[in-house]
Parts: C-alpha cells; sequence; structure tokens
C-alpha cells in the first residue's frame, strides 16, 4: 500500500468558543468562531486516513506546499519514517511543538 494524494479541508464554525491558551494575545470577551484543518491522507487501494489540526492557515499551507511531495509514494504504515520525515523537512517553522502536531496525520482504517 502506498499514498496516492494528501489533500486538505478548512472549516469554520462561526460559533464556537475560541481555544485560548499562553501563546494566544487575550480575545475580546464573547469572541467566537473557530476553524479547524483536515488532511485527508489517500492509499491506492482507496483506503483514506485522516488527521486534524487547528486550523491555521500557514498549516494549511506546510501541508500543501511542503509535505505532500514527501509522502506521496511512500507506506502508510511506516509511521515512525513519515514522523521523522516531516519532522527534518519543517523543522526550521514556526515553534517546534505547533507544527510538529501535524505529523500525527496517518492511515488508519475509518471504517472500510
Amino acid at each position: 500500500m502506498r499514498i496516492v494524494d494528501v489533500r486538505t479541508t478548512m472549516l469554520h464554525s462561526p460559533d464556537a468558543p475560541h481555544v485560548q491558551d499562553g501563546t494566544i494575545p487575550p480575545l475580546a470577551p464573547g469572541a467566537k468562531g473557530r476553524n479547524e484543518l483536515f488532511a485527508h491522507i489517500v492509499a491506492d487501494d482507496g483506503t483514506e486516513g485522516l488527521g486534524w489540526y487547528a486550523g491555521i492557515a500557514s498549516a494549511r499551507s506546510v501541508i500543501e506546499e511542503n509535505l505532500k511531495d514527501l509522502l506521496i509514494g511512500q507506506d502508510p504504515f511506516n509511521i515512525e519514517k513519515l514522523w521523522d520525515d516531516m519532522f527534518w523537512r519543517v523543522r526550521g517553522y514556526g515553534r517546534k511543538g505547533s507544527r510538529s502536531r501535524r505529523s500525527r496525520f496517518s492511515i488508519s482504517p475509518s471504517g472500510t
């Protein structure tokens, strides 16, 4: 089995509460709206894995422009190699914790 495609979908929920942590400046009271980013990893047998990341436009860009070509042709079950390859590809981007979270994307059967 080999990865043949990587796609992303950004969803926006206008009424969802914001997620606040120590890396985000304080938001206005009552602020709402949140994006969610999904990465679809498709294998040559039609199996599709789904990964999730906070909906940051730059994360979508990194997946589509920097990781897609790295993943295509790879064995989706070789998770340690995929994680290591993705980490080294993006090691110079942003905060290490934020950007390396995307490397959780991997193939897993979705009820098929």
